[in-house]
């Protein structure tokens, strides 16, 4: 019971991340232009021209274009404060300084052989086939 409640949520949030909210509301969206258009023209076949043109969108396609286009925009990056340069400085000599590289960390080991020495005999010959004559 468990997994499969978990199976869900990965399902959901795989849906979401995805973006398959945005699909199911212009879906809707869709399927409320097609029936009031279809009502207006008395053609099914004009209806799907209008929904589909792009040149006729209704109040939620208008609204969940507006809502992409936010989602889109990325965070804004809060203003440096007076502090940060002396706890970047502070944290960059005690806590990141064994991690921050060198010159002599760049250099490149000797090559050489990585688990030993190499094997100098040269493998067994295998045993003859049985069957095999010798012509």
């Amino acid at each position: 019971m468990l997994r499969k409640l978990g199976l869900v949520f990965a399902a959901l949030a795989l849906f979401s991340i995805a973006g398959g909210h945005w699909a199911v509301l212009q879906s809707v969206a869709w399927a409320e232009m097609l029936h009031d258009y279809t009502q207006r023209t008395g053609s099914i076949a004009a209806a799907v021209e209008q929904t589909f043109d792009g040149q006729h969108p209704c109040e939620l396609c208008q609204q969940i274009q507006v809502a992409k286009a936010q989602e889109h925009k990325e965070a804004p990056v809060a203003p440096a404060k007076k502090d940060d340069a002396r706890v970047k400085a502070l944290l960059a000599d005690s806590i990141l300084r064994p991690f921050v590289p060198t010159a002599q960390a760049a250099t490149i080991p000797p090559a050489g052989p990585i688990c030993g020495p190499g094997r100098t005999e040269q493998p067994p010959t295998p045993p003859p086939r049985r069957g095999a004559s010798a012509a």
